[in-house]
């Protein structure tokens, strides 16, 4: 395994938004983590603030590069990005599912068998399962890849 260098935390900001469309090439898990701990403290000031506009302009102008550094996270673990965005999609559209048994319930609609609860808390559980799964992912460290294998696989 590779020594991964430490990336300071002001230089993982910097990446974070200078390479906002960028989903080739790699992070590091030191910039990884820094970055989401500067997202996550942006948010609790935000949360604070108590401006919620605010609030929804921020997440929305994070959303791509949150994606492409996932992406680069998960080739620098070794993993494709086509498995990244299968394990977003997945889990986003678990989320669309969860949402609408919740609304149709609170709506007074109830499931042909009258058991909404139980596809609900299998999502959730599916949901869990698959965001830990994830952060594995995320925490694993730089696989380097061998010349040979990188031509092999183009």
């Amino acid at each position: 395994m590779a020594k991964q260098k430490m990336v300071p935390f002001h230089v993982a900001v910097k990446n974070f938004f200078t390479r906002y469309f960028e989903f080739s090439g790699t992070t590091t898990r030191s910039e990884y983590w820094f970055a989401i701990l500067f997202l996550w403290l942006m948010g609790m000031v935000l949360a604070l603030i108590g401006v919620g506009l605010l609030d929804n302009i921020w997440s929305l102008a994070i959303f791509i590069p949150q994606l492409a550094m996932g992406a680069r996270r998960f080739h620098d673990a070794g993993y494709s990005t086509k498995r990244f965005f299968g394990l977003v999609g997945t889990i986003f559209v678990l989320y669309i599912f969860m949402a609408a048994l919740t609304l149709l319930g609170e709506a007074g609609y109830e499931m042909a068998w009258g058991w909404a609860e139980i596809p609900a808390m299998l999502s959730v559980f599916a949901v869990l399962g698959l965001t830990i799964y994830t952060i594995y992912i995320m925490c694993k460290p730089t696989k380097v890849i061998s010349k040979t294998k990188r031509a092999k696989k183009k």
